[in-house]
């Protein structure tokens, strides 16, 4: 597999994911799951953020099929706890910073999305970004058939998780829930959001298909996205099912301005003869012939339109609510997109909960350097990579390729974002704002290429050395 990122959404790795799954069962007194791990601020700040019982700030996760009736009998403490650092395995030290108390029948619904506001309970926490923390669930006391199932995420992973991982404590020990991931929001009383990172958070249910034809409005369904980089993409991917081995064709189709007037920046024509088999779902992957460049902080789509009679099926995974995007490649510029006949533009999903899985493949980010190997080969003139800075200083009346003494460009010039050829040993290395840099001479410049990896330096052949 060539070296590459894949984008947007949640990826090839997490395309087949659940949030079914049991993470913990707690159906007596004193049981106990703490999901643990390493904590993800949205927006990764320097400051500390707090969760207090007289904040505002929640806990957020997802319940298995749950019994929470007997009234005044069963009671579950829910907040945050440190990790134990003198006991192994993986677990929290037992003490709550932060809680709340819920008691039956109130506070729980099963089989589904939970908040449970810290308001009105005890304690409060400050973390950082990158802090140990362990959300746990405590069966304080417990009446009648009451039981309360969290879940937790389910990759393709079969080995114990390590960190992060969820944590059991069955009244006796504790022990480490096979192949489960923490599925948690935490919202700290300023409103910041923040998850156990490695889990995966956010899923409402398991993963649900959307099914339709060339005779189904909206016969063509995507994803909108954007990329913080600008970078080069060369494949299309996307977890699809089709319904038929001969009639589940389509057309796969990267987008720029989706949602306003849609352009094909390259399309595959895709027969179902040509897919794995019917009726199961699968991993698409389209290579292009010819990469495709994209520039950052600007909207694109990738969308299969159906062509014929028979259905398609795309993966579609839930959200609990449209901000916690934020955890998502793309983050809030993710959104579920369709629109019917090839006809103008695409309507984009509101609340945008709902999301395809698919995307594209990044093959190199563009406007920077590839690696040591690629800045000796050929590099940006230091004007670009300091970006808005050095045309900055041009717009102030800086000179580059003008004519003087001894030196005639004869009109040729390099502008702010191009790439050079030139000797190492020409220019001076530096670092400005933590970003590697060289400074070159004008007169030093050989040659402006489109690309870089157009200048190579491997023998031609054996007699090349």
């Amino acid at each position: 597999m060539p070296r590459c990122l894949w984008w947007p959404g949640f990826g090839t790795e997490h395309a087949f994911i659940t949030a079914s799954g049991a993470a913990g069962t707690l159906d007596a007194a004193t049981e106990k799951l703490a999901l643990c791990g390493m904590l993800y601020i949205n927006g990764r700040p320097a400051s500390t953020k707090t969760l207090s019982a007289a904040g505002g700030g929640s806990i957020s996760f997802r319940l298995g099929t749950t019994t929470w009736l007997s009234a005044g009998l069963s009671s579950l403490d829910v907040g945050l706890q440190d990790l134990d650092v003198t006991t192994g395995s993986i677990r929290p030290d037992g003490t709550f910073d932060v809680k709340n108390t819920l008691t039956a029948p109130t506070g729980l619904t099963s089989a589904a999305w939970n908040t449970v506001s810290m308001t009105g309970g005890s304690g409060s926490k400050t973390l950082s970004h990158g802090d140990f923390v362990a959300v746990v669930f405590d069966m304080v006391t417990r009446g009648g058939a009451d039981s309360v199932i969290i879940t937790g995420v389910s990759p393709t992973l079969t080995t114990t998780p390590q960190i992060p991982a969820c944590s059991a404590f069955d009244g006796a020990a504790w022990a480490v829930t096979q192949s489960r991931l923490p599925n948690v929001v935490i919202t700290f009383d300023d409103g910041t959001l923040a998850t156990i990172d490695g889990g995966f958070p956010l899923f409402t249910g398991d993963t649900a298909t959307d099914q339709y034809d060339d005779a189904t409005n909206p016969d063509e369904r995507g994803q909108l996205f954007q990329v913080p980089f600008d970078c080069s993409v060369d494949a299309l991917w996307g977890i699809l099912r089709g319904d038929s081995a001969t009639t589940a064709d389509y057309l796969f189709t990267l987008y720029s301005d989706p949602l306003g007037t849609p352009a094909s920046a390259f399309q595959h024509t895709g027969l179902a003869e040509r897919l794995g088999g019917a009726n199961t779902a699968g991993l698409v992957l389209i290579t292009m012939a010819t990469p495709v460049n994209l520039s950052k902080n600007t909207n694109y789509a990738v969308a299969f339109k159906s062509t014929s009679t028979g259905d398609l099926r795309l993966e579609r995974k839930t959200l609990a609510d449209e901000a916690h995007r934020a955890f998502l490649l793309g983050g809030t510029t993710c959104a579920k997109v369709t629109r019917n006949n090839a006809s103008g533009a695409f309507s984009a999903e509101s609340p945008a909960i709902n999301h395809y899985m698919m995307g594209v493949r990044i093959s190199r980010s563009r406007g920077v350097s590839q690696g040591a190997e690629e800045m000796d080969r050929a590099s940006q003139i230091f004007v670009a990579s300091m970006g808005a800075a050095a045309e900055a200083a041009i717009a102030g009346g800086w000179k580059w390729h003008q004519d003087s003494e001894g030196s005639a460009f004869n009109g040729q010039n390099v502008e702010v974002g191009q790439w050079v050829v030139f000797r190492p040993g020409d220019a001076k290395r530096i670092q400005i704002n933590n970003i590697n840099c060289r400074i070159v001479e004008d007169t030093q410049i050989d040659m402006v290429v489109t690309d870089p990896l157009l200048i190579t330096h491997r023998p031609v052949d054996a007699r090349v050395k």
